[in-house]
């Protein structure tokens, strides 16, 4: 049993070497021809190259400017402030598929909706455009409120000139108005 921790250890450890000589290569393999061309390219080359490439350009930047090559400028500039990861610029189909599809279901939820409320009309043998039009004013007619109708209306104001109420601009100032004008003519 002893043994077998040792060897999955080892294993480990060989794992680590070969993770460690594969980087090594890869920025071995960042030479001036990988830069080369490098903002039409970056977006396709695999996250270890990108990182390698970065490294390498973070490295000569370190050094003398006027030692670097025109092709590692570029690609310092671009890796710095190139138009990838955040900074990419949107797909203009985009905002041209998403208003199509909030457009789509808006219309299958307006049609939903119509289907739904003239369902049953559409099932009775024969309907009219009236017969809709006179359904729909009657699902959007407000019932009736008991204190807005004008016998509720009439017996408040009744009441209000019962008590003399508002003598300025209620319902009993235009009977004490009508009683002066009446005082003063006779």
């Amino acid at each position: 049993m002893a043994f077998r921790g040792v060897s999955v250890g080892l294993r480990s450890l060989n794992a680590a070497k070969r993770h460690a000589t594969t980087a090594a290569g890869n920025a071995l393999r960042a030479t001036e021809a990988s830069i080369r061309g490098l903002e039409t390219r970056w977006g396709k080359l695999p996250e270890a190259e990108q990182g390698a490439i970065a490294d390498r350009i973070a490295a000569a930047e370190k050094a003398d400017w006027k030692a670097m090559s025109l092709e590692e400028k570029r690609a310092a500039y671009f890796i710095a402030y190139g138009a990838h990861g955040a900074r990419n610029q949107k797909d203009p189909n985009l905002t041209k598929a998403v208003w199509s599809w909030v457009a789509l279901f808006i219309g299958i939820s307006g049609g939903i909706f119509a289907y739904w409320e003239t369902r049953e009309l559409l099932q009775s043998e024969s309907y009219h455009l009236t017969d809709l039009t006179k359904r729909s004013n009657e699902k959007t007619e407000k019932p009736q409120i008991r204190t807005m109708t004008p016998e509720w209306k009439a017996a408040e104001d009744a009441r209000a000139i019962e008590l003399k109420q508002n003598p300025f601009q209620g319902a009993y100032a235009k009977v004490r108005k009508e009683q002066e004008k009446n005082s003063t003519s006779n």
